[in-house]
């Protein structure tokens, strides 16, 4: 497997979200995409969904480089030297939300 920072944004982001589904099947459901933040501990998706984005992380069993791989932190090595991630958090969140948001009209339409 390749770090996080080699694979592209909807690489890792369905990387995570197949993890999701073996571990928290209906996970998407469980989403609120109007708040949705990458950057928030509470309000990232694993914080969402397992209440705190930490929570998350160690139910899922990730190690931080491999909760990068999966999209649900910012491949950002420079982050510890006072760089911004700001911009990948952006894009994070938007594909999250892109995925969230087309699995929960999946699942509205496969309701009778």
């Amino acid at each position: 497997m390749t770090s996080g920072g080699a694979d592209s944004i909807p690489v890792r982001v369905a990387r995570g979200a197949a993890r999701l589904d073996c571990a928290q099947p209906g996970w998407a459901m469980r989403v609120d995409v109007t708040v949705l933040d990458l950057q928030s501990t509470t309000d990232d998706l694993l914080g969402q969904i397992f209440g705190s984005h930490y929570n998350g992380i160690d139910t899922l069993g990730l190690t931080r480089e491999a909760s990068q791989s999966h999209g649900f932190y910012a491949h950002c090595a420079s982050v510890d030297h006072g760089c911004s991630c700001d911009a990948e958090y952006a894009r994070l969140t938007a594909e999250w939300a892109r995925v969230v948001t087309s699995r929960q009209a999946a699942t509205a339409v496969d309701r009778p």
